[in-house]
């Protein structure tokens, strides 16, 4: 037996929400995909972002290595030139410095003492033996504050090794001397001898008549310098005065 049809709406209306909630569920599934690819995109432009920051990062990294390592090459370059400059300063300081000292010795005043004039013992004019030898300028500057000791003796021939040169404690003068320009130093004897031995000591046998001294004074420069002497002082029968440096006691600074 052939039953009875079901009517119509019975199988239209389950279908009909069947479909509608499909459609509900495609929609959600749509929307959803949607948001996931939005999702993605924005994931990628992000990703892309970060790449571009760290390529930028990556690009100051190596620039600012690349500014190290121009810094530490001229810091190193300007070290090498800094000792250079060091060097070459104490170069020029020390060239300045032997300049002035061969300045100084080349235009300084040098004082030297030759042999000058003299006086042989007289009674009859109360004259003792004394001896005036020559002091001279031989520098290219003036000397200054010149002073000299000087003493003069009737003393052996050859001058006995243990002579002391003795000198007396006050200075006589203090003078300017020019430069190539002389001035006259001199001794008197102090007491007066036989006269029988004058004729022997004017021509040195057996004795001779000695000056020594020293001579001070300060040259443009503000050194001080000394210059010894000791000489013999002899007469010609002509009157003429002659003499000899002794060995000893002659030498300046």
């Amino acid at each position: 037996m052939v039953g009875t049809p079901p009517p119509p709406w019975d199988i239209y209306w389950p279908t009909l929400v069947l479909v509608v909630i499909t459609g509900l569920a495609v929609r959600a599934a749509i929307k959803t995909l949607g948001s996931i690819n939005a999702q993605v995109e924005e994931m990628r432009k992000t990703g892309e972002q970060t790449d571009k920051l760290i390529a930028e990062n990556i690009a100051q990294s190596t620039a600012m290595q690349k500014s190290v390592a121009e810094a530490a090459r001229l810091a190193s370059a300007m070290e090498v030139v800094s000792k250079e400059i060091v060097v070459s300063s104490k170069a020029a300081t020390e060239s300045v410095i032997a300049l002035k000292e061969r300045t100084a010795k080349q235009m300084r005043a040098y004082l030297c003492v030759n042999i000058g004039g003299g006086d042989y013992q007289d009674r009859t004019k109360n004259f003792k033996f004394a001896s005036r030898p020559i002091l001279l300028n031989a520098g290219h500057t003036p000397a200054h504050k010149v002073s000299y000791k000087a003493n003069a003796a009737i003393l052996p021939v050859p001058l006995p090794e243990d002579f002391a040169f003795p000198l007396p404690d006050e200075s006589i003068g203090a003078a300017l001397l020019g430069a190539q320009q002389n001035a006259t130093l001199g001794a008197i004897v102090d007491d007066f001898c036989d006269d029988k031995e004058v004729e022997d000591i004017k021509i040195g046998k057996g004795k001779v008549l000695y000056i020594w001294g020293i001579v001070n004074y300060e040259d443009v420069f503000g050194e001080s310098h000394f210059t010894k002497f000791c000489q013999s002082t002899l007469f010609a029968p002509d009157g003429k005065v002659f003499g000899f440096f002794i060995p000893r006691h002659n030498e300046a600074d």
